[in-house]
């Protein structure tokens, strides 16, 4: 009983370690998810507080001293002020590209504009006031126009992130398994259409994508009134447009895997980095400046992103047309890449 018990977890070892694949994604994942995370809120790193201030609502005099008086208080912190329209520094502030607003009211008296459910704003807001005297204390005005709040940021970043999992892991992990089963190569075998083999893939995996974002934004309208500023037509159309790009890229990934368990690692290796990297729950502005090119670039980054300019600011196709284009010449790329290499044994 002993002797066979232990050939049995023998036996399962090899299999692990006599697959590089599988130990390269176990050890490695975890290890580069943690890396990220902790270069994004690395307390040892100098963090930019980014304010931007409506024009003429501040005086010059008031951002100097800021200024000043925040160097002095730590050599970790420092605060970016960026003097803007009205129009812009809302803009900025949907977008997640700055923490807070500083405008002032019709009595001539500063406030805060940002959302206080977002720990980020609050952060800067208190790190802000923690430099001013009690006497100058700048009071909050809560946001609470639709598409300024913190949920109206996340719902498009969820949807954005809904469609990448749920394409990722219904067309490349199902594909994965009929090679592992035997099952591609027997349909290979058949009068089937590759066309058609792919494309079913597509289609059903936009059916349920779109059921799955319905879902979401009726349980975000009855729950938190987020509502829909832009066309839904529009909204539609990026919407296929980013479906378009995970379908490529899943069929990329599943193109060459052997088993799910390898398939499992890749998936997890694409998804992972990129909910962490492309702004979903935070700004991906937290990272270094010298990465923030890079991660705009990611095809969850563009795709939430236009998303949220759809959603949020009322953008119509035309204004997120380059994101389009971008995510299905990624969608094509990957397309083609895949079909060049992929294995039907």
């Amino acid at each position: 009983m002993n002797n066979s018990l232990w050939k049995l977890i023998a036996m399962h070892l090899k299999e692990f370690y006599r697959d590089p694949e599988i130990l390269f994604w176990t050890i490695f994942l975890p290890i580069a998810t943690a890396y990220i995370l902790g270069v994004a809120f690395d307390d040892n790193r100098r963090h930019i507080q980014k304010i931007a201030i409506v024009r003429e609502s501040v005086s010059q005099s008031n951002i100097t001293e800021w200024q000043q008086k925040a160097a002095n208080l730590s050599a970790r912190e420092s605060f970016e002020f960026s003097i803007l329209s009205e129009e812009e520094a809302m803009q900025r502030l949907r977008r997640g590209r700055t923490a807070l607003v500083l405008q002032s009211e019709n009595t001539g008296n500063v406030v805060a504009v940002f959302d206080p459910g977002n720990r980020e704003s609050n952060s800067t807001y208190l790190a802000l006031t923690s430099l001013l005297s009690s006497e100058e204390k700048i009071p909050i005005q809560a946001i609470t126009q639709k598409g300024h709040r913190y949920i109206d940021f996340l719902i498009p970043g969820l949807i954005a992130m809904g469609v990448m999992n749920s394409i990722l892991w219904g067309v490349g992990y199902s594909i994965i398994e009929f090679r592992m089963k035997k099952l591609l190569r027997r349909l290979n075998a058949t009068p089937m259409s590759r066309l058609h083999f792919f494309l079913s893939y597509f289609v059903v995996r936009n059916l349920v994508t779109l059921f799955e974002a319905l879902i979401l934004l009726v349980f975000g309208y009855f729950s938190f009134k987020h509502i829909i500023q832009g066309d839904l037509l529009s909204l539609f159309l990026f919407f296929l447009a980013g479906n378009f790009a995970f379908s490529g890229i899943a069929l990329l990934i599943s193109s060459r895997a052997g088993n799910t368990r390898i398939g499992n690692g890749i998936i997890n290796a694409v998804t992972m980095p990129m909910m962490v990297l492309s702004g979903i729950f935070f700004s991906y502005l937290n990272f270094p400046e010298s990465v923030i090119p890079l991660l705009d670039k990611l095809p969850l980054a563009v795709f939430a992103d236009g998303l949220r300019m759809i959603m949020n600011e009322g953008a119509d196709f035309s204004i997120v047309a380059g994101k389009a284009v971008y995510l299905v010449a990624i969608g094509l790329m990957s397309y083609f890449a895949g079909l060049k290499i992929f294995r039907w044994n």
